[in-house]
C-alpha cells in the first residue's frame, strides 16, 4: 500500500551536487522509500547513506499526513456551536474569591489569626492610625517623670548613695531617655546607677590595696 510523505528542501539542498548518476539514484531511493516504506536493495554507499539519514523525517511526515486523512474520513474538525454559547461543563462561574472555598477559618487557627489582623488593620485605617498618619494610637502605658521630691524619697528610702539631685538633672536634660530609647521606669534606673556605684567603689578599693602593696615594697626594697 503506498502513502504519502514530504520531500523537504532540505533533501534538494543535499542532492543537488552530486554527480548526476549519483543523484538520480538517490533521488530513486528517497521517493521509493517514501511512498512504499521499504529500503531499496543495492544501493551505493553514498546513496544509503542519504536515504538513512531522511528516512526517519519521511516516516514522521508520512504518518502525519495519515493522521490528517483518517481525521478528514471522520469528518474533521467538530463544527462550532451556531448559538454561540459554550458548552454547559464550561459555563460554571468561578467563585469570585479561590482562598474562600479553599480556606476554613474555624479549622485553621493560623488563618483565623491572618483574617483578625486584617480587620484590626482595615479599622486603625478607618482611625487614621498608621505611618505618616501623624494620629498614632495613644499606647497603654505612659511613662510620667518623677518630680525631685520623689527622686529624693526612693533614694532615701534604700539608703544608696546616689545623689537625687545629679541624677534628676542629668535625665531632665537627656529628656528621659536611657541610652537611645525612652525611659519607661525611673525606680530601675536609681537602682542601675546604685548598682554602678558599688561596683565602681569596689573596684576602686582594690585598685586602693594594690597600690598599697607595691608601695609597701618600694619602701621594703629602699630600706
Amino acid at each position: 500500500m503506498s502513502r504519502r510523505f514530504s520531500f523537504l528542501p532540505s533533501f534538494y539542498e543535499a542532492l543537488k551536487d552530486l554527480p548526476d548518476e549519483t543523484r538520480l539514484e538517490a533521488y530513486d531511493a528517497i521517493v521509493s522509500y517514501g511512498v512504499t516504506g521499504a529500503c531499496p536493495e543495492g544501493l551505493s554507499p553514498i546513496a544509503n547513506s542519504l536515504l538513512l539519514l531522511t528516512a526517519p523525517v519521511i516516516d514522521k511526515s508520512a504518518k502525519w499526513l495519515a493522521a490528517q486523512e483518517d481525521n478528514g474520513k471522520k469528518g474533521g474538525r467538530p463544527p462550532k456551536n451556531s448559538s454561540g454559547k459554550k458548552p454547559e461543563e464550561t459555563q460554571e462561574k468561578p467563585n469570585q474569591n479561590p482562598m474562600e472555598t479553599q480556606l476554613n477559618p474555624e479549622e485553621n487557627p493560623s488563618v483565623t489569626d491572618l483574617l483578625r489582623n486584617k480587620e484590626n488593620g482595615e479599622r486603625s485605617k478607618e482611625k487614621g492610625y498608621g505611618r505618616g498618619s501623624g494620629n498614632a494610637p495613644e499606647p497603654d502605658f505612659l511613662f510620667h517623670p518623677p518630680s525631685l521630691e520623689d527622686v529624693i524619697s526612693y533614694c532615701a528610702e534604700r539608703k544608696n548613695q546616689v545623689d537625687p539631685r545629679r541624677w534628676y538633672d542629668y535625665y531632665r536634660a537627656n529628656g528621659w531617655q536611657v541610652g537611645r530609647n525612652p525611659m519607661q521606669d525611673w525606680k530601675a534606673s536609681v537602682r542601675s546607677w546604685e548598682n554602678n556605684r558599688v561596683s565602681w567603689q569596689r573596684k576602686q578599693a582594690e585598685c586602693c590595696a594594690v597600690g598599697s602593696d607595691q608601695d609597701d615594697h618600694l619602701l621594703d626594697g629602699i630600706l
